[in-house]
């Protein structure tokens, strides 16, 4: 909205125009139009000139009369506004003691304030600066841990490799071992079985014709003293075998050996000989069972295997049993048997279906055997099976007389 000397100032201009610029026109108009033309335009020349001239003094006239006014307006409202600030200071002069306490106590707080701030600043930046250098610690410890976690792991499973191939390292060295034990064991044996032959060999030469163990003869029990014999030989039984009794201890004693008799890396688990077992070690391992039962000179112990279904051994008691040598009653014993085979291979039978408890506890047969004099003798067999150890399943077999 325009003001009261805009308004003024309008209005002057405007009658400036109409009362001098517009009459002059008018005047010019009105004498071109009454006089000559060449007269008239001269005339109306001037007067149009003459017109401009006068509104253009005018209006500047107008336009600096105004400046004027305008300056002495403001110095008046400067002169009065420089009152009212003299006013002002007076009265801030004169509140003056109380305001500044107050002042200096804010400033004084706000000091304060600004000091704790700075103080906070400072604690905040060295936490942060605790907490990034321990999230770096931590970082690195744990790549560290991760790191040794990893080198170990590598090297225990490294040390269990190394441990399994030691362990069947030694596994296989301790087999081959054990299999070169036995070896030496067979050897040792054949060795002392060689120089055994030997000796006999030699002791037959020189002419002594006696017999290494001495032999019973049931039949002519009167040539023979018994408690003689008997001293002589340390490993026998300490009597002659007559009853069923004593034929059950004999039987049980030599079962005993047979199945404590130890053998090779050969031999297969719980002592049962293996399919692909050597005929040397068969042989040597038969040959340790038949020394043992060698030396028994109460009564007549036979080994049997129902596998092979023949007789395998005999110790030298049969001789004076029945008169045939061992190694005659071996391959004729089924010739020789002359009642009785049936209940022969019946308690065979029998001890392979039993356990080895009522194995052991043996069969009872009667057999009627020919002697080597043609005569027929009734003859008591004992019989058992070897339950356990190298030599498992065969029969061993106590013969006495009737």
């Amino acid at each position: 909205m325009r003001g009261p000397a805009s308004r003024c100032r309008n209005m002057l201009q405007s009658a400036i125009i109409f009362c001098f610029f517009l009459p002059i026109v008018i005047i010019g108009g009105y004498s071109s139009a009454v006089m000559p033309i060449g007269q008239s335009w001269k005339l109306l020349v001037v007067w149009l000139l003459w017109g401009i001239i006068g509104s253009v003094v005018l209006m500047v006239a107008v336009k600096n009369w105004d400046i004027a006014v305008r300056s002495s307006v403001k110095a008046l409202f400067e002169k009065n506004s420089l009152d009212n600030v003299v006013k002002s200071d007076e009265n801030t002069e004169e509140c003056s003691p109380a305001t500044d306490t107050v002042v200096s106590q804010l400033t004084g707080e706000i000091e304060e304030k600004n000091k704790r701030i700075e103080e906070l600043i400072c604690e905040r930046d060295k936490v942060v600066r605790r907490s990034e250098d321990a999230e770096n610690e931590i970082v690195t410890v744990k790549t560290e841990s991760e790191d040794q976690a990893s080198k170990q792991a590598s090297l225990l499973s490294e040390y269990q490799q190394t441990i399994t191939e030691q362990r069947e390292v030694i596994e296989k060295k301790h087999g081959h071992i054990t299999i070169l034990e036995a070896k030496v064991r067979d050897l040792n044996y054949e060795v002392r079985t060689l120089l055994q032959i030997g000796d006999a060999e030699d002791a037959s030469c020189d002419g002594c014709h006696e017999v290494p163990h001495p032999v019973l003869d049931v039949f002519q029990p009167k040539d023979y003293n018994y408690n003689e014999v008997y001293n002589t030989l340390p490993i026998s039984s300490d009597n002659e075998i007559h009853t069923p009794y004593d034929a059950s201890v004999l039987l049980n004693k030599c079962i005993t050996i047979a199945e404590n008799l130890t053998g090779a890396s050969h031999l297969a688990v719980n002592g049962v000989r293996s399919l692909d077992l050597s005929p040397e070690s068969y042989a040597i391992d038969l040959r340790r069972l038949f020394d043992s039962f060698r030396n028994e000179h109460s009564s007549v112990v036979l080994v049997y295997s129902p596998d092979e279904n023949r007789l395998l051994f005999v110790n030298n008691q049969v001789r004076g049993l029945l008169g045939w040598s061992p190694e005659r009653f071996v391959k004729d014993v089924f010739h020789i048997v002359q009642k009785g085979g049936n209940e022969w291979g019946k308690a065979v039978v029998d001890l392979q279906k039993d356990d080895s408890h009522k194995s052991k506890k043996g069969r009872q047969v009667r057999m009627v055997m020919k002697t080597r004099v043609g005569e027929d003798v009734l003859i008591r067999c004992y019989l058992g099976r070897i339950s356990k150890g190298i030599l498992s399943g065969h029969i061993v077999g106590v013969l006495y007389p009737a």
